[in-house]
């Protein structure tokens, strides 16, 4: 399994990267379009962490949902196999721009959708750009809270 996104088409070479909600629901390659993707899933989560470079190193903070213990990320799972027919399984956290309880800190945010949108979002019968796009809106700062936690959080 790779965690980086391994769009069928590129070779088997992960991108290294997250993929950004809003470019994978407009399609920008055939190999990356809605159409290619097996599964929509959910990331169980009860905060992120981002790193700001401060005078002294750089700061780590945790991210959570201001008015619920958890949360899910939207993530893309592909199964496909390449030319010399090896097998490749690769997932992703879809991104987006920050908000502004996060720009400060960072320039993007995992989507986090919403529980009303769960149910769309896991129907694998539904790929279509219309009906997905609209799931992926950026998480608002007012359902955001942003802590400085220990830099002991990049040293396992």
């Amino acid at each position: 399994m790779s965690y980086s996104w391994v769009p069928a088409g590129k070779g088997g070479n992960p991108t290294g990267r997250q993929k950004k909600g809003n470019d994978w629901c407009t399609s920008p390659t055939p190999s990356e379009s809605p159409a290619r993707i097996s599964i929509t899933y959910l990331i169980p989560a009860s905060g992120f962490f981002e790193w700001k470079a401060e005078k002294d190193g750089k700061q780590p903070y945790c991210f959570r949902p201001s008015k619920a213990p958890l949360f899910s990320f939207a993530g893309l799972y592909e199964h496909w196999d390449n030319q010399a027919g090896k097998s490749i399984d690769s997932c992703t956290i879809l991104i987006d721009k920050t908000n502004e309880v996060v720009n400060p800190v960072h320039d993007r945010i995992p989507i986090v959708l919403h529980t009303e949108n769960y149910e769309a979002w896991l129907d694998p019968d539904t790929h279509a750009p219309e009906i997905l796009k609209p799931l992926l809106r950026p998480w608002s700062g007012d359902e955001t809270d942003l802590n400085p936690v220990s830099k002991k959080v990049s040293k396992p």
